[in-house]
């Protein structure tokens, strides 16, 4: 597992794996709005503009590098909603004597961000910051899978002298919780063991999602009904009829579930906006 710190948020921690806890990084917002509620703190919100220090939660993506706007947020969240680390396969390679760097995937990085890489060393960088990887900054983003390096925030355009390809790398951007057209439910395991309410769903895993706003399908089942009480004959809309003197009569089994209308389990609503705390 790999760290952030920052000695201007002691404590404060970005990990590298979804679902790891982040600890002593909770602060009070220190912003303009007047508000006091904990960064990464998520509210229900009616009004139609999106108040100061706070941000939509819209799955959006952000830089948690340590010095930019949101780091608070990045230390606080993690990357239990997704974004950067070696879990989302973001391996990169380089040509000799070339400035661009290519990631095997849409990287979703922007100018500043904090990249990390063991094969840096090809860039003339030799510091190590995350456990042995070398760090740099996004100098320029070419395209949704390329990007150049600096050494500086806001410097110049490294160039590799030796060639390389689909090494690990690592970055700092992370992602906001969706709450667009999703309710919330509890994590199963707050504060110790899980409650197993919920069956089919991993909701101890902060940020995993699940469930459907409709079902078609329906099990496998029979009908039936116990006659063993009953005799003599009865009357039926189309005519009379015998009606057994004991036994059990079970009508057929459903054999094919699928292509029935869809059955929609949504409770009455009002929308409204959701957001969260960043400073």
């Amino acid at each position: 597992m790999k760290t952030i710190s920052n000695s201007a948020n002691a404590g404060a921690v970005l990990t590298e794996n979804r679902g790891v806890s982040v600890t002593n990084n909770v602060s009070t917002g220190s912003g303009s709005s007047g508000d006091v509620s904990l960064v990464g703190e998520v509210k229900a919100w009616a009004g139609v503009a999106l108040p100061s220090d706070f941000l939509w939660c819209n799955g959006a993506s952000y830089s948690g590098a340590a010095g930019q706007s949101y780091y608070d947020l990045a230390a606080s969240l993690g990357y239990a909603y997704g974004g950067g680390g070696n879990n989302t396969g973001f391996t990169l390679s380089w040509s000799s004597a070339s400035s661009t760097i290519i990631a095997s995937g849409a990287h979703a990085l922007s100018v500043g961000d904090t990249v990390a890489c063991s094969e840096f060393s090809a860039f003339g960088l030799s510091a190590t910051t995350f456990s042995g990887l070398i760090s740099a900054f996004v100098e320029s983003v070419i395209s949704s899978t390329e990007f150049t390096i600096s050494e500086t925030a806001g410097g110049t355009a490294l160039a590799s002298s030796s060639a390389d390809s689909l090494v690990s790398g690592w970055h700092t951007r992370f992602l906001l919780p969706d709450l667009r057209d999703r309710q919330v439910i509890g994590r199963g395991d707050m504060g110790g063991a899980p409650a197993i309410r919920v069956t089919g769903e991993d909701t101890d895993l902060l940020g995993s999602e699940g469930g459907a706003q409709a079902h078609t399908d329906v099990p496998i089942h029979s009908h039936g009904y116990d006659d063993s009480l009953r005799s003599g004959t009865v009357s039926k809309a189309s005519g009379g009829g015998s009606c057994p003197t004991s036994g059990t009569t079970t009508y057929n089994k459903t054999t094919d579930p699928t292509g029935i209308s869809e059955v929609n389990h949504m409770d009455p609503f009002q929308v409204l906006n959701f957001i969260i705390r960043y400073r």
